[in-house]
């Protein structure tokens, strides 16, 4: 036994360095307390380790395992009282006021289930701690994303004006199975102060009224807009246009009038000219948008996702296009105006029945070719012709298309590419007929000793 003890790992001895790694990697900030109340040597390294605390988790302690605990009756069959879980938060509080000036990103999550009022309150308490307030001064947090489940609690709006001098993100996404709804009018008079400077703002799958519009042309900083909410089209793609220094912008879930499908108008001349990245995804109701907006002057990514009723635009304006994203579309052929777009670097066409690959000189400078879950039954001969081959493409995946099975036509194909690091052609193998012949999958292997293939 005691040579067992004395081949245990000399944690005491550990750098503090690597600890602090260690410290760093854990999922929380109620994980990272508990470090520091192991020993004085660790609360020192913590406290000392400012990566420790530069991104942090916090989750409002209602969880329902915690309140199971927190409430569980008594030996006598009375229900505790839930001080132990005010003490938490209490604890978390003081951990992040101490932390404040090493804090750069902060993730708050309420947690649904009993005592909403009071979890806002938690949250809120937490979020002074880490933003400072008026008369703070040393907070250096600049992200911050929350996580809610219904609405986004008052308390927590009324903390950030006087504090988190240096916010320039603020992200707000649902927990899992809720859609929150964020009334933007009624905190828009907190939010005075953060209008100067916030340059991102993520605002995933929530509902908006119709007052966030009249924010977003006061935002003159902003460079990227995720726009993930049931907002009306129109005055939403009016807004964003007003937002001259925007460079990526992505949208969802937009809406029509009284529901109905809609149409995007071209953009005003002028504006959106530093855009570079435009994405739609799930516009469900989207059903065709003017060729002006592959046609911004710097744009550089255009990509849509489960817009189901959107036809392909004409994509010749995307003159400057390097990306090109299509996930989930209805597109078995991809359009004729793609085949002037010579500057493209990656190309996607994901789960959207393609069948076929149009030959062209979009094809030339393609380093990643992306054909997952399609409807080809043959490696495009396209890539080997004699004038559109891509010469510099390294990545080529295949995978999930289920009516392809590797042939030695295909290895012959597959065998020009040499320039290739990485080929997926992996199927879905439910029993073995499923898999790809074996003797071209060895010939494949032996022609391109070089490329990381998974079949």
């Amino acid at each position: 036994m005691a040579q067992e003890e004395e081949a245990l790992p000399p944690w005491g001895a550990l750098p503090a360095d690597m600890l602090q790694g260690v410290f760093a990697a854990l999922p929380d900030a109620a994980s990272r307390g508990a470090c520091r109340r192991v020993c004085r040597h660790w609360r020192q390294v913590a406290d000392q380790g400012p990566e420790v605390w530069q991104s942090v988790h916090c989750r409002c302690p209602n969880s329902a395992s915690y309140l199971r605990r927190t409430l569980a009756p008594t030996e006598a069959g009375e229900p505790r009282e839930p001080a132990r879980r005010r003490a938490t938060v209490e604890e978390l509080s003081a951990l992040l006021s101490r932390q404040r000036v090493h804090l750069r990103r902060l993730t708050l999550e309420e947690n649904a289930g009993a005592w909403e009022d009071d979890a806002a309150q938690g949250l809120a308490a937490v979020l002074t701690a880490a933003a400072g307030d008026a008369g703070a001064e040393g907070s250096g947090l600049t992200d911050l994303t929350l996580v809610v489940a219904e609405q986004l609690p008052h308390q927590l709006m009324e903390v950030l004006p006087g504090g988190a001098v240096h916010l320039t993100s603020l992200v707000l996404r649902p927990l899992r199975g809720h859609v929150p709804s964020l009334h933007w009018e009624q905190f828009g008079s907190r939010l005075q102060q953060l209008h100067s400077r916030l340059e991102h703002l993520r605002l995933h799958n929530c509902e908006l009224d119709g007052s966030l519009v009249t924010v977003l042309p006061h935002l003159p900083q902003l460079t990227m807009l995720q726009l993930s909410a049931r907002v009306p089209a129109e005055a939403a793609m009016a807004a964003v246009q007003r937002c001259s220094r925007l460079q990526e912008l992505v949208t969802g879930r937009l809406t029509g009038v009284g529901g109905a499908t809609f149409q995007l108008l071209p953009p005003a001349p002028g504006t959106l000219a530093q855009l570079t990245r435009l994405r739609f995804s799930g516009c469900d109701l989207l059903s065709g948008m003017d060729a002006a907006w592959c046609s911004l002057p710097s744009l550089l990514s255009f990509e849509v996702e489960s817009c189901d009723e959107l036809a392909c635009p004409n994509l010749a304006g995307l003159t400057k296009g390097e990306q090109l994203v299509f996930s989930h579309q209805r597109l078995e052929e991809l359009p004729e105006s793609i085949t002037g777009l010579t500057t493209l670097t990656r190309l996607a066409v994901a789960a959207c029945s393609l069948e076929t690959l149009r030959p062209g000189p979009y094809l030339r400078g393609l380093r990643e070719l992306n054909l997952f879950a399609n409807g080809l039954s043959t490696v495009p001969e396209a890539l080997v012709h004699p004038q559109w081959r891509p010469t510099a493409l390294q990545l080529l995946d295949m995978s999930s298309n289920h009516s392809h099975f590797l042939s030695d036509d295909d290895v012959e194909v597959l065998s020009q590419l040499t320039t290739l690091t990485s080929l997926r052609l992996s199927r879905q193998e439910f029993v073995p007929r499923d898999a790809h012949p074996a003797a071209p999958l060895a010939a494949l292997r032996a022609a391109l000793p070089h490329c990381q293939i998974d079949a």
